[in-house]
């Protein structure tokens, strides 16, 4: 009996003679076999294993940074620049200033009749002025003549009568006023006027002339011209 089915009975034919001579008994039913319901198998389901959890490593800590101790730099000293040395100056020859006696202009021109002016200059008095004696000329005679001089307020000072075609000067510096290296200093101021055509020449003597420490003076001297006309 397959598992699961129905069981069933074979019924036996019993020919028609045999019947007549046998008594009929009533066949015992055959049981009726009570089919047992098999609950179908089921297949028992396997439980899948569960698999285990993969442990997750634990997460590893990373190690703080070592701080890498920085190193100093160690400063090199720059090098102290070493100043150039001075240049020694070079003592320049100091040229003792020329002494010199000049008439300013040196050249001046006037109408007949008419008046220019020129100064006496003393130039390079390096021990200053005592004083002095000079006499001025204009020569040839009759061109130009002297009608007027003025003189530094030197303390002393005496001139010869104009108008004249010469003049003679004494000063004596008493108020000392021209001292040693005192620059250029006007000695006398002529007033010159013409009376005729032509030229003259203006000259200049010095008769004396002395510093502040009593030593004699000789100036390089420059004359000048006046030419009228």
């Amino acid at each position: 009996m397959p598992i699961g089915g129905t069981a069933t009975s074979e019924a036996t034919t019993v020919p028609p003679a045999a019947m007549e001579t046998i008594p009929t008994s009533t066949p015992t039913p055959a049981p009726t076999a009570v089919a047992t319901a098999v609950a179908p198998i089921t297949p028992t389901s396997v439980p899948t294993p569960t698999p285990a959890p993969t442990a997750v490593p634990a997460a590893t800590a990373t190690p703080a940074a070592t701080a890498v101790p920085t190193a100093t730099p160690t400063m090199t000293p720059l090098p102290t620049a070493t100043a150039a040395p001075a240049p020694t100056p070079t003592p320049t020859a100091t040229v003792p200033a020329v002494l010199q006696l000049l008439v300013e202009p040196a050249q001046v021109q006037s109408a007949l009749g008419a008046s220019t002016t020129v100064t006496i200059v003393l130039t390079g008095a390096q021990k200053g002025l005592s004083g002095y004696n000079l006499t001025i000329t204009l020569e040839p005679i009759g061109v130009a003549e002297i009608v007027e001089v003025s003189l530094p307020d030197y303390g002393l000072a005496q001139t010869s009568v104009v108008p004249s075609a010469s003049v003679s000067i004494l000063v004596a510096d008493l108020n000392r006023r021209v001292e040693a290296a005192a620059g250029a200093q006007t000695l006398a101021t002529l007033r010159i006027t013409v009376r005729s055509a032509g030229t003259a020449s203006i000259t200049i003597q010095v008769k004396a002339m002395d510093d502040d420490q009593g030593g004699g003076m000789s100036p390089h001297m420059r004359g000048a011209r006046v030419t009228g006309g």
